[in-house]
């Protein structure tokens, strides 16, 4: 689930926040929805980040 966590990221990210970037530089539109939503992709790739590097770490307290 990780790597799918960080593949479903990277894959919203590159394809709004590419659209976002072009019609900003563009245009000098600001379109909240895919701005938003290559956030919730960049947030999705550091919680897959995140989850991977824990699940490496073993933890011998417990």
């Amino acid at each position: 689930m990780k790597k799918g966590l960080i593949f479903l990221g990277m894959l919203i990210l590159t394809g709004f926040g590419t659209i976002f970037l072009i019609r900003f530089l563009r245009d000098g539109d600001f379109y909240y929805v895919e701005f938003v939503t290559s956030i919730i992709g960049l947030i999705m790739i550091c919680v897959g980040i995140f989850l991977k590097m824990g699940s490496n770490s073993t933890n011998d307290s417990y």
